[in-house]
């Protein structure tokens, strides 16, 4: 296992290696920008998610 120096930035693949869940990507129409959760729960949730939280919509999840 490669040792990780502290604030050293993980590629997707590997906050999914450590953390697990999925990675959703929402676009938020209260921040007219989008937002990017990581180790989401499930993307079966996404719609709600997004919806509730940012009055948007998922534009991925994986």
């Amino acid at each position: 296992m490669n040792k990780l120096n502290l604030g050293q930035e993980l590629s997707k693949n590997e906050q999914k290696k450590i953390l697990g869940g999925a990675t959703l990507t929402c676009w938020s129409n209260n921040l007219h920008d989008y937002v990017t959760v990581y180790n989401f729960s499930n993307c079966s949730y996404g719609p709600a998610y997004c919806q509730g939280a940012h009055n948007g919509y998922v534009t991925s999840c994986s």
